[in-house]
């Protein structure tokens, strides 16, 4: 059972420069600017509010690049201090080579975080930062398990950020010398939980692969792009508790793109909601933050609010009009940032 201060949950914030930026699919845009930040400084916002309503009793964590830290107000800091959330300031020692390219250059991220964690031998839930609390129940591991994983996909046909999902095992067998003891499928990356005994190891081989990979990429060979991938193969190395379904699901809320809400919503510990940054995440962040969450007197009104401003399990006309009130500022700005490149490429 993870739960209480034999355990961590952390979630991370890395706040690209000019030089080092990246391209994220969710947020579109430019990835050091201003905006793009203060939408991921709302969700860390909403991901710590949560653990507190949900009265979660792990130890919280929050690690954020240097210039991540710069770009904490003193309102969020106040509220991360009161809400007892340890902030750690690292280095991005794992920045992809040029010729990785833009997208989720920042996701390797996660392995300095790894090396902080690993010294201090607890189990850990790291957890995007788009993710809202929804219990306090313990997060159960199998018995004898050590690394508890959220499978998105064992169709090993599929491709999955630029290689099949069958890549997967043949990469492991290149990486370790060895054939993996099963078919490996794609663990998401928005949730990562190891037990503190396996972690020292974890994290050696997350290292020892991350090296060799950019070998492959510069032969030319298959190589693995996002840290999703990576722990898909490590998590092969160990005794894997697959039930991470039980615990977290990503959920896919916007009626004109995708929709897709888990049989077992009511039973999950937390709601992935990749899709809601820029609109239902976001106008939770307004209502707590303006102090208002009191004045709902009674959780099961609070609970419905957050259901409506997020979707899940039905999306309402009013989420409708909101969204799309929400994002037609931002669908402009996008759309005028990529004519400007256009154009700008085209006279150059």
């Amino acid at each position: 059972m993870f739960n209480g201060s034999n355990t961590i949950i952390a979630t991370w914030f890395h706040a690209d420069e000019s030089d080092s930026s990246g391209s994220y699919s969710q947020t579109l845009g430019v990835s050091y600017s201003k905006r793009h930040y203060q939408l991921y400084l709302q969700c860390i916002y909403v991901f710590f509010q949560f653990l507190e309503i949900h009265k979660r009793t792990e130890d919280r964590y929050l690690f954020v690049n240097p210039h991540g830290y710069s770009q904490l107000d003193e309102t969020l800091l106040t509220f991360l201090s009161k809400s007892q959330v340890k902030i750690v300031i690292l280095q991005n020692t794992h920045i992809p080579p040029a010729l990785f390219g833009k997208k989720w250059r920042n996701q390797f991220f996660i392995l300095d975080i790894l090396e902080y964690l690993a010294k201090l031998e607890k189990n850990i839930v790291i957890l995007d930062s788009d993710v809202i609390t929804k219990s306090n129940k313990g997060i159960k591991f199998t018995e004898d398990h050590e690394v508890l994983g959220y499978i998105l996909s064992n169709d090993q046909d599929e491709i999955i950020n630029g290689i099949k999902v069958s890549e997967l095992s043949k990469l492991y067998e290149k990486l370790s010398g060895e054939k993996p003891s099963r078919e490996i499928g794609y663990l998401g990356g928005e949730f990562l939980a190891v037990s503190g005994n396996s972690l020292r190891k974890f994290h050696h081989l997350t290292e020892l692969y991350y090296a060799k990979n950019w070998e492959f990429a510069l032969k030319g060979e298959t190589f693995f792009r996002e840290e999703a991938h990576l722990f898909s193969i490590v998590s092969a190395h160990f005794k894997l508790d697959v039930g991470g379904d039980q615990v977290i699901s990503r959920i896919w809320t916007q009626p004109w793109t995708f929709r897709s809400i888990p049989d077992n919503l009511e039973e999950l510990i937390f709601w992935h909601l990749p899709a809601e940054k820029k609109t239902g995440l976001r106008r939770i962040y307004r209502t707590l933050s303006a102090g208002e969450y009191t004045s709902f007197k009674q959780d099961q009104f609070f609970e419905k609010y957050v259901r409506e401003s997020v979707g899940v399990p039905h999306y309402s006309l009013k989420k409708l009009v909101t969204d799309l009130i929400d994002l037609r500022s931002g669908l402009l700005r996008h759309l005028s940032f990529r004519l400007r490149s256009f154009f700008g490429e085209k006279s150059s």
